[in-house]
């Protein structure tokens, strides 16, 4: 089974928005899927405003797997996609659905900003988003995405990074590639089928 790397590119978008979806379980929130798609593009939106770098991997014209980097050295605020983020949140919020679930995001969010505010190290870039596709897992596509990412951090001089992730995802993953717990939280939220999520930031200084 051939892999291909590449940029992410614009005719990419709908597909990685549908994997971000089914990844999370974020059709839990809502049963129409056009209005559920409409929140797959804006987290990827959202996730693309300060990005320096992105790879998806394809695999005969399917997307397998997808990672976003930002250096915060840089201070990116990429208009574009900031304006594109906007404009798919505010067609989010028709949805009646949706909006009943907003608490969960909203809470998530705020304790994020809470487990962040006790970081007392710098912290020159973020993992945004690392999907693979789970019909494509056990191929070795996850460690070959993150690892490129981690060179591109190291030939470009970082020093230190993070992301953020919980037990509804595979933050063991990040464990075994030696990144460290920087600050954990014990919450009553629920979602990818997951009860009392507990939320992590996770590290990893370079040398």
């Amino acid at each position: 089974m051939k892999v291909k790397y590449r940029e992410l590119h614009p005719s990419d978008y709908n597909q990685i928005a549908r994997l971000i979806i089914h990844t999370w379980k974020f059709d839990n929130f809502c049963n129409k899927p056009n209005v559920i798609q409409h929140f797959g593009l804006s987290y990827l939106f959202k996730c693309m405003s300060n990005q320096t770098y992105n790879r998806v991997a394809v695999i005969n014209g399917n997307i397998a797997g997808i990672i976003i980097g930002a250096d915060h050295r840089k201070k990116v605020n990429n208009l574009y996609y900031n304006l594109r983020y906007i404009y798919q949140i505010i067609l989010c919020t028709f949805s009646k659905e949706l909006r009943s679930n907003s608490n969960t995001l909203f809470e998530y969010s705020k304790n994020m900003d809470d487990m962040y505010s006790n970081i007392e190290i710098k912290l020159d870039a973020e993992i945004n988003l690392f999907i693979v596709d789970e019909k494509y897992r056990g191929l070795g596509i996850g460690k070959n995405l993150y690892h490129n990412l981690i060179q591109h951090f190291k030939d470009t001089k970082i020093s230190t990074y993070y992301l953020h992730t919980d037990t509804a995802c595979n933050y063991k993953f990040y464990l075994h590639q030696g990144m460290e717990i920087l600050s954990e939280k014990k919450t009553s939220l629920c979602y990818s089928g997951e009860e009392n999520i507990t939320m992590y930031i996770l590290g990893s200084q370079l040398s």
